[in-house]
């Protein structure tokens, strides 16, 4: 007489990892008013001019962007992280 173990025998090695979902309702989204950095950097006269203390600008393609060196961005002020967003 032989004993065959099969699946159902045995314990689910993983099930601590099984997806679980819990009944949880979270409350309706409110709307908000979002203002975009790179938006107000638009406004500004020369909206690049944080670049104008990088020691090193290189324009690599349209689609891959521009390597900047020089420019330390602890200390930009505003102005200037909204001129990198623009850039970005």
């Amino acid at each position: 007489m032989s004993t065959t173990v099969t699946q159902e025998d045995e314990p689910y090695r993983y099930e601590h990892l099984k997806p679980h979902f819990s009944q949880e309702t979270y409350p309706a989204l409110q709307p908000f008013h979002h203002v975009d950095p790179a938006h107000r950097a638009l406004k500004h006269a020369n909206p690049r001019s944080f670049l104008d203390k990088a020691s090193t600008v290189v324009r690599l393609t349209p689609a891959l962007g521009t390597e900047v060196q020089g420019v330390n961005l602890a200390q930009l002020d505003n102005d200037g992280r909204d001129q990198v967003a623009l850039e970005v």
